[in-house]
C-alpha cells in the first residue's frame, strides 16, 4: 500500500491508499458540524454483500481502516508533544485520554457477517459476544497501545448492553485490549437512548470527571464525541448502522 500524506487541522498526518488499486484515500470530511478524519473515497451500500464483499477481499477494508487508525495514532503523536512534551507523566496529570468504541473498532464483526449472509440475527450476534467470536482489529489495538505508552488515558465507550460487561471485558483481554482506564456500558435506563445521544451523554459525563478527550475514534458517526478540541476518526463500516 502507497503513502500519501493529507493535511489535518494544519498538521501533516500520513493516510494509506486503498490495497488494490489506490482509490481509496483518507482524508478531511464535515460531520455535525466538526472535521472527521475518514474515508472519503465510495464504500459499499449497507446490506450490498457482493460489494462489501469485494470491498473486503481486495484489501482495501483493512487498508481503509489501518489508514484512518494510522491517521490516529500521527494525530495524538502530535498532541502528546504539543501539550505535554512527550512526557508520559505530564499527558497523565492533565487527564488527556482517547475516547474508543469497541464492535468494529477495536473487534472486527466481518466474519460474522459474511458468514450469515450480510444479515446477522440478534441471537448469533448476542452468541458470537459471549464467545468472542470477532477478532481484533490490529491497527486500532496499536493506538490503545501507543496512548497507554504515552500516558494517555483510554476510555472504551460502547453500545453493548451492561449484562454482557464480562464477556466483554474478557474478550478484550483475550484480544490483548488491557489496562483501559474506564469501560462504559449501556444500562438499562440507557437501552431506548439513539446511539449518537448516549454517546454524548457519555462524553460528557466522562469530560464532567475530569478527563480530557484529544481524540475519539469509532465506526459511526455517533462515536465521535468529544470537546471542539477533539480529533475525530471514522472508520469504514459498511456492514450496518447504529440506531
Amino acid at each position: 500500500m502507497g503513502l500519501v500524506v493529507g493535511l489535518c487541522a494544519g498538521m501533516a498526518w500520513p493516510t494509506m491508499a486503498g490495497a488494490d488499486d489506490g482509490s481509496s484515500r483518507i482524508g478531511l470530511t464535515v460531520v455535525d458540524g466538526r472535521l472527521v478524519t475518514a474515508v472519503i473515497a465510495a464504500l459499499p451500500r449497507v446490506g450490498d454483500a457482493s460489494a462489501i464483499r469485494r470491498y473486503h477481499d481486495s484489501g482495501r477494508f483493512d487498508g481503509d481502516r489501518a489508514g484512518v487508525a494510522q491517521a490516529a495514532r500521527t494525530a495524538l503523536n502530535l498532541v502528546v508533544a504539543e501539550r505535554c512534551a512527550g512526557d508520559p507523566a505530564g499527558c497523565s496529570e492533565q487527564g488527556l485520554a482517547i475516547i474508543v468504541d469497541i464492535d468494529d473498532t477495536l473487534v472486527d464483526w466481518y466474519p460474522q457477517y459474511a458468514k450469515a449472509g450480510f444479515s446477522l440475527p440478534s441471537s448469533v450476534r448476542q452468541a458470537a459476544v459471549q464467545s468472542c467470536a470477532t477478532p481484533v482489529i490490529a491497527p486500532v489495538r496499536a493506538l490503545v497501545q501507543q496512548a497507554q505508552r504515552q500516558g494517555v488515558a483510554v476510555l472504551i465507550v460502547s453500545g453493548r448492553r451492561d449484562t454482557v460487561r464480562a464477556a466483554t471485558e474478557s474478550c478484550l483481554e483475550r484480544r490483548g485490549v488491557r489496562g483501559w482506564d474506564d469501560l462504559v456500558l449501556r444500562t438499562a435506563a440507557q437501552d431506548a437512548l439513539p446511539a449518537a445521544t448516549y454517546k454524548k451523554r457519555v462524553a460528557r459525563a466522562l469530560m464532567q470527571q475530569g478527563w480530557v478527550p484529544v481524540l475519539s475514534i469509532g465506526d459511526q458517526a455517533g462515536d465521535l464525541t468529544g470537546s471542539a478540541d477533539t480529533e475525530r476518526f471514522w472508520l469504514p463500516n459498511p456492514l450496518y448502522t447504529a440506531r
